[in-house]
């Protein structure tokens, strides 16, 4: 008898309980999550390509690892193969001031070196540049980086006893396709 009393209990307490819900504060704030979840969840690694870059000969990509909530470091690395052969790499930190790492408004600066030759002529290339855009982040993992900015590079080329050497600022585009995880 006390075995179907508490059955009896059980299936009552199961099907009288009603559905869960958020709820919500006079300040209209739901509480149902506390970070990113409801955009996709909290992001941690993307790999970007740079199309702009592929279109000049330069083959590369860039991996971002989320730091935080707000800041994702950056390290971006390219060759080049055709009849001028080169290197770059590039480190950075992306800030997102707005919403969370990898969606919103964000400010990426960076550091770079780039190594450039070609028949017998070689130039090295050491700046910084900082761009501005935004990110859109899919919830279900791809992402679309726009942006632009100014960039400062000083440098040196030449061959044998021939050098020159120059600095000076520039434009800079960002503009990458990738897939954030």
């Amino acid at each position: 008898m006390k075995r179907a009393l508490s059955v009896v209990a059980i299936s009552l307490v199961l099907t009288a309980s009603r559905r869960s819900g958020a709820v919500e504060s006079s300040n209209d704030v739901e509480t149902d999550h506390v970070d990113a979840a409801d955009d996709g969840g909290p992001r941690s690694v993307g790999f970007l390509l740079h199309p702009i870059g592929m279109a000049s000969g330069w083959l590369g990509a860039e991996v971002d690892a989320a730091c935080g909530e707000h800041v994702a470091l950056s390290l971006e690395g390219d060759g080049r193969l055709a009849w001028i052969h080169g290197v770059r790499a590039a480190l950075g930190a992306v800030l997102f001031p707005q919403r969370f790492s990898f969606h919103g408004i964000y400010i990426h600066p960076t550091f770079e070196w780039n190594r450039v030759g070609a028949d017998g002529v070689a130039a090295t290339v050491i700046g910084g540049a900082i761009t501005v855009g935004y990110a859109w982040t899919w919830p279900f993992g791809p992402t679309l980086r726009l942006g632009g900015g100014v960039r400062y590079t000083k440098g040196t080329a030449g061959s044998g006893l021939s050098l020159i050497a120059w600095q000076g600022l520039g434009p800079q585009v960002d503009a990458d396709l990738g897939w954030v995880f």
